[in-house]
C-alpha cells in the first residue's frame, strides 16, 4: 500500500471515474423467486446452545490489552445474556508452549512439578465469562505439551499435566464440565480409558471426556471372501479386507471381486449388509455424498453402524438417513 503527498483527488474526476465504471456494469438481473415452505407446527433439530473457540494461535490473546471500556464492551456481546452472542459454551486453549509467539496459550506447568496457575489469558478469558453468564460450560484442549512431557503425548506425563491443568482451573473458581485429548490428532483408547480412571481418582468424575470417535473400517471378518460374508467396524488395519473401492457403476468392491450389498435385497430399517459377487444390482451400488453418508441406490437408505456402536464386532446396516455419525464415512 502506498501513500499519497497527501492532496485530494478532485470531484470531477472522481465522478468521471465511478461513470467509467459503471459504464461496463451490465444491469442486476432479478434473482429467481424460490419457494420456501415454513411448517410452524413441526421442529426441526434442537440446539443445545451456541459455543466458541480461544486458542490454537492466540485468537483472543490481543483483547486482554484493549482499553477497559473497549475490553468491557466485547466481553459483552461475547458473554452477557441478552445482549449479544451469549455463547453458553467456550473452548480453552490448555496450553504446550507451543507457537507463543504468535500469542498462544503457555503452560501452567514449563517445568515439571513447577505450576503457575496465573500463566497465560485463558483462565482470565474464563473469569469474565463466568462473571457475565455464570451457566456457561467450559471446554479444555490441548494444541501441544510441555517439552518436559515424555513417552510421547499419548502417556501417563500428559494425564497429570491435563490433571494439574484442572487443578489450576478449579483455583480460578471455575468448573471445567469437558476435556479432550489432543486436537486433530486423532485418539488412543488406552489412554483415554486411563484418563477416565485417573480423573475419577483426582476427584474430577463429572469432567466428560470429549474424544475422537474415527479408526474404525468396514472389515470383512476373517478375511473371508465367501458371499454372505457379513461386515463390521474394526480397528483399522490397512489389510485386503478392509479396502474398499468405489466403481464408475456405483458398487463398493473389495478383494476387487466382492460387491457391499444388502442381503437379499431389503429396503427395511435394519437390513444387514454383506459381501456378494458382483451382478450390478441395485441392492449393490452406492452413492457416496458429500456429507459422507453412503446411500444405497436400492433402499434410498444410509449405511447405519447398528446402535451408535464403535466397538470392534460392531454390525452395520441400512436406516433411513439421519446424519449421525454412525451414517457418516470417509473413503481414503
Amino acid at each position: 500500500m502506498q501513500r499519497t503527498s497527501g492532496r485530494f483527488l478532485p470531484l470531477w474526476l472522481i465522478t468521471l471515474v465511478a461513470a467509467l465504471l459503471l459504464a461496463g456494469v451490465p444491469p442486476a438481473r432479478a434473482a429467481a423467486a424460490t419457494a420456501i415452505t415454513v411448517d410452524g407446527g413441526q421442529g426441526g433439530r434442537t440446539f443445545d446452545g451456541i459455543g466458541a473457540i480461544s486458542g490454537g494461535g492466540g485468537n483472543s490473546r490481543l483483547l486482554r490489552d484493549y482499553p477497559a471500556a473497549q475490553q468491557s464492551q466485547i466481553l459483552d456481546y461475547l458473554f452477557k445474556p441478552g445482549y449479544g452472542a451469549n455463547l453458553q459454551l467456550l473452548k480453552l486453549e490448555i496450553g504446550g508452549d507451543a507457537n507463543s509467539t504468535d500469542g498462544s496459550e503457555p503452560s501452567t506447568e514449563h517445568t515439571r512439578g513447577q505450576i503457575n496457575c496465573d500463566a497465560g489469558y485463558e483462565f482470565w478469558l474464563a473469569e469474565q465469562a463466568k462473571a457475565r453468564y455464570p451457566d456457561i460450560k467450559f471446554y479444555g484442549l490441548a494444541w501441544a505439551a510441555p517439552g518436559w512431557i515424555n513417552g510421547g503425548f499419548w502417556s501417563t506425563d500428559t494425564i497429570n499435566y491435563l490433571i494439574s491443568w484442572l487443578g489450576c482451573a478449579r483455583q480460578h473458581g471455575l468448573t471445567v464440565s469437558y476435556l479432550g485429548g489432543w486436537n486433530e490428532k486423532g485418539h488412543n483408547v488406552d489412554w483415554y480409558i486411563q484418563l477416565r480412571s485417573a480423573l475419577d481418582d483426582a476427584g474430577y468424575d463429572g469432567v466428560q471426556i470429549v474424544g475422537d470417535d474415527s479408526g474404525w473400517s468396514v472389515d470383512v471378518p476373517g478375511f473371508s471372501q465367501a458371499n454372505g460374508a457379513k461386515p463390521a467396524l474394526w480397528s483399522c488395519n490397512g489389510g485386503t479386507n478392509q479396502t474398499w473401492t468405489s466403481s464408475t457403476t456405483n458398487q463398493l468392491t473389495v478383494y476387487d471381486s466382492k460387491c457391499l450389498e444388502v442381503t437379499g435385497g431389503a429396503t427395511a430399517d435394519g437390513s444387514p449388509v454383506e459381501i456378494w459377487d458382483c451382478n450390478g444390482g441395485t441392492h449393490q451400488q452406492w452413492r457416496v455424498r458429500s456429507d459422507g453418508s453412503v446411500v444405497n441406490v436400492g433402499s434410498g437408505k444410509c449405511l447405519d453402524a447398528v446402535g451408535h456402536g464403535t466397538a470392534n464386532g460392531t454390525a452395520l446396516e441400512i436406516w433411513t438417513c439421519t446424519g449421525g455419525a454412525n451414517q457418516i464415512w470417509r473413503l481414503t
